[in-house]
């Protein structure tokens, strides 16, 4: 159940991220990505790992391009890889 939840969420995000202004306001955009980010900034560092592990999962199982670059960036743009 959680692979699913996270997936449906990193959908979402991809979603937002490739919106244009016609479809969502950037500022209501900008709010939500910044929700998002506090929460994955509160998780433990195996959590954000385990995140970036189902959200990578799904960026290789999208068949569109755009959508699927859009995922796979998720993990590096919400800060879930430790890159130290």
């Amino acid at each position: 159940m959680l692979d699913q939840i996270v997936r449906a969420l990193a959908e979402l995000l991809a979603s937002i991220d490739l919106a244009s202004d016609e479809e969502i306001d950037s500022d209501f955009a900008a709010t939500l990505q910044g929700e998002v980010a506090n929460v994955f900034d509160s998780l433990s560092v195996h959590d954000r790992a385990r995140l970036a592990e189902i959200i990578a999962h799904a960026a290789e199982r999208e068949q569109a391009r755009e959508r699927r670059e859009a995922l796979a960036e998720i993990p590096q743009a919400y800060g879930l890889r430790d890159n130290d």
